[in-house]
């Protein structure tokens, strides 16, 4: 009977911890149903970046497992980001589209969203994103065997990182370390 109890108590924990993010998206569905003013209305007294976010946490929370729930997750937040202009949180959803790509290995549609990214970042002035979407494309060039280009966007990164004094500091001397013993 305890084991049955602490099986149950994970599933509760994680239940809890995803119960706003289903209601968020509950409220976005029921919006789609709706006429394309009747959504537009709906939106702009509802703050979309946390509707964004909130499809963003569900789809990493659902990487790997229901690839179409996943995808449509990301697909209502990159609409959501487009619609409303949010340079923001549409770096973040090409970010994490373009983290989907690498890990399919397809290697050009993560290039290509990582590098929208990377724009959106700019454009914002959030050299934090800019830093780790680098970040990311460098990875993209390693695993493909194209070192220079990797070694240059590694760079790029670890110098906003430095200026920054970012946590991703870390990550951009590992990851030279990881092409230079490759070399």
């Amino acid at each position: 009977k305890t084991r049955q109890c602490k099986r149950l108590f994970p599933t509760f924990a994680f239940v809890k911890r995803i119960f706003p993010y289903l209601l968020l998206l509950l409220a976005t569905f029921t919006s789609y149903a709706q006429l394309p003013d009747s959504v537009l209305q709906k939106m702009q007294s509802m703050d979309t970046a946390i509707l964004i976010k909130g499809h963003l946490e569900a789809a990493v929370l659902l990487q790997g497992t229901k690839d179409s729930v996943y995808k449509q997750h990301l697909k209502d937040a990159l609409w959501l980001a487009r619609l409303t202009n949010n340079k923001r949180q549409m770096s973040k959803v090409y970010n994490q589209i373009g983290v989907d790509a690498y890990y399919r290995n397809d290697v050009h549609s993560a290039l290509s969203y990582m590098d929208s990214a990377a724009l959106a970042a700019m454009e914002l002035g959030d050299s934090a994103q800019v830093a780790r979407n680098w970040n990311n494309i460098g990875s993209v060039y390693y695993v493909i065997g194209n070192y220079n280009k990797s070694l240059e966007f590694y760079l790029k990164s670890l110098r906003y990182s430095e200026i920054l004094q970012s946590p991703d500091l870390i990550m951009a001397y590992m990851n030279i370390g990881m092409l230079y013993r490759e070399i």
